[in-house]
């Protein structure tokens, strides 16, 4: 039997999409404004800045981002490193995994913190 979405599993992903989207238009509009700051293309800079300016607002008011969810966020993923460095640090096969599963979705710079963390905790 095929699985079924559920309408909130349908806008999540539709969300998910969405924040991928306008992430991967800031990154561009970001390397366009580098780009021509280094140039030194004044106006282009400029342009590419409003660009970027406008994509980061806009994903900032989809997501409803407040000072509060942000802080609460950082909090929660200082909790989750800790415990996952305490899990690392206590079985070397999770350790790992992480890694591997990190390096696999683009987390090299992570998974190497980690790697370089866990070398010091020995």
């Amino acid at each position: 039997m095929p699985a079924v979405l559920t309408p909130e599993a349908t806008a999540d992903l539709n969300l998910a999409s969405l924040v991928t989207r306008l992430t991967d238009v800031a990154e561009s509009a970001r390397l366009v404004r580098l780009a021509a700051q280094a140039d030194g293309h004044r106006g282009d800079t400029l342009k590419a800045a409003e660009a970027e300016n406008r994509v980061l607002a806009t994903l900032v008011a989809r997501l409803g981002v407040t000072g509060l969810a942000v802080s609460e966020a950082l909090r929660e993923g200082a909790l989750l490193a800790r415990a996952t460095a305490a899990a690392c640090r206590e079985e070397p096969d999770v350790a790992d995994t992480i890694v591997r599963h990190l390096n696999a979705i683009g987390g090299d710079s992570i998974s190497q913190d980690l790697r370089d963390a866990l070398a010091l905790a020995h």
